[in-house]
């Protein structure tokens, strides 16, 4: 199939140690449960859109990890506290 085809093209760029994968729902990483990082939902959006920053505070978390070798020695669970420990270290120089 197309699909498998297109997968077996970029597993040459992408794996483990380079690929994170974001869902509310922690059963999508079954199968590589080391690569997934569990965001909040967004429900209710038209209630919830000005207070809902979770993508924002995600793409701070990518930009710390974006230079480091090997992602999969994270522990994605802690993603938050990575952030603040970060921006403490570049404040602190």
């Amino acid at each position: 199939s197309f699909l498998a085809a297109d997968t077996l093209h970029f597993v040459q760029y992408y794996n483990s140690k380079n690929s994170i994968m974001f869902d509310d729902l922690r059963r999508n990483f079954v199968m590589n449960p080391q690569n997934g990082l569990v965001i909040k939902p967004f429900r209710k959006a038209h209630l919830n859109r000005k207070n809902d920053d979770e993508l924002v505070r995600l793409t701070q978390y990518l930009l710390a990890i974006a230079e480091l070798e090997d992602l999969s020695q994270l522990d994605h669970v802690k993603w938050e506290s990575f952030i603040e420990k970060n921006s403490k270290r570049q404040r602190h120089g």
